[in-house]
């Protein structure tokens, strides 16, 4: 016989993890790594290696780092995002990781409102360089942000922390498909971005940022010895840090790649993309469903196109160039090779034939 359960019994289920939707972040977990593993002398501001994890650089910043995906993990985890310092500067202008959440998935938050929602953050976090660091939050629709302080408190060890951000009552959040908050944990903050306020801890509006880093006290680019790592990061509704919503590997590729896609692998020779037809003698073109609606429409980097190949009848035919048509769209992208000459409305095959190995990557990042 089954038994009733009542709203004590509820709460338990809920501390022990087992609502999902919880967590606003996508790969807080640091599985998916679309990008590959390791993007070696990173000197500006960007996405590398792991998805949904953005490099904030100055463009001042005359240091390289290291970005990868580290197998150095707390228990339950098997991935985090690690940067070292592989060129020092001894005084940046400013380094952080920034997360970003789309404005749709914020909406439920009420910002702007009395009934603002609280949230907490939580996260581990690893490096040699013991000290306080900043973290900030802003809102994209306008000049607010909310920053705070936490601590490494030993060097080389895993550490947990947890972060309470009050709701904003000032400010509206863009709910659209643009930036709803970032995110940002700051490694290297310049004076200008430290000064002491008096409004930590609480919502600012202010256009000059002045106070964003504030309580930043460590430089991870002073030493190629330095290095930031951090993995399980979960932002939730509510004053309570809950256990980290591991979600699917499945499920968080596909929320990867609505920011985020690559059509082809980067593994060998002789692998399909797309099927497609001769528009005009030297035009092919192959349509592109693709698995996840992206959110918007992409832009698209073709890697090594010399061994991308049309195959017509069987034989080869070389291509170049090869580009995304300015057909292409969020839910699907077309294909476009110039060829060798060959007959108008013949149909054929794109594969990736040759090294170096082709890709095509399709980007709609926050």
């Amino acid at each position: 016989m089954s038994k009733a359960r009542g709203l004590a019994d509820l709460g338990n289920v809920y501390n022990d993890g087992a609502l999902s939707n919880r967590n606003l972040i996508i790969n807080g977990a640091m599985q998916v790594a679309q990008r590959g593993t390791s993007v070696a002398g990173v000197t500006t501001s960007g996405y590398y290696a792991i998805d949904r994890v953005n490099l904030g650089c100055s463009s001042g910043i005359s240091g390289t780092h290291t970005v990868s995906q580290s197998t150095d993990t707390p228990n339950g985890f098997s991935y985090s995002w690690k940067i070292n310092c592989t060129t020092a500067q001894a005084s940046p202008n400013q380094i952080r990781v920034n997360s970003r959440v789309e404005g749709y998935d914020v909406s439920h938050l009420d910002y702007n409102t009395a009934t603002a929602k609280e949230l907490t953050l939580s996260f581990w976090v690893k490096s040699n360089v013991a000290g306080t660091y900043a973290f900030s939050i802003e809102t994209s629709a306008t000049s607010r942000y909310f920053n705070t302080a936490y601590s490494i408190d030993v060097a080389d060890t895993w550490e947990y922390k947890t972060i309470s951000i009050v709701g904003d009552t000032g400010s509206a959040l863009d709910t659209g498909n643009g930036i709803g908050l970032n995110l940002s944990w700051w490694l290297a903050a310049p004076e200008g971005l430290k000064i002491a306020d008096g409004n930590s801890d609480t919502w600012v509006s202010n256009s000059s940022y002045v106070s964003i880093a504030n309580g930043h006290g460590v430089n991870i680019a002073s030493s190629t010895s330095n290095y930031f790592q951090i993995t399980g990061v979960q932002l939730e509704v509510g004053d309570t840090a809950t256990p980290f919503e591991h979600r699917s590997y499945g499920q968080e590729l596909a929320l990867c790649q609505r920011y985020f896609q690559e059509l082809c692998p980067k593994t060998g020779t002789n692998e399909a993309v797309a099927t497609g037809s001769f528009y005009s003698t030297t035009g092919f073109y192959a349509p592109v469903t693709l698995p996840v609606e992206m959110r918007a429409d992409p832009t698209g980097t073709v890697f090594n196109q010399s061994s991308f190949k049309v195959f017509v009848a069987g034989a080869a035919i070389t291509t170049s160039p090869v580009t995304l048509s300015t057909s292409s769209h969020r839910k699907a992208v077309e294909i476009e090779a110039v060829t060798a000459v060959n007959t108008a409305g013949r149909s054929g095959f794109l594969r990736t034939s040759g090294v170096p190995v082709p890709s095509i990557q399709l980007d709609a990042e926050l």
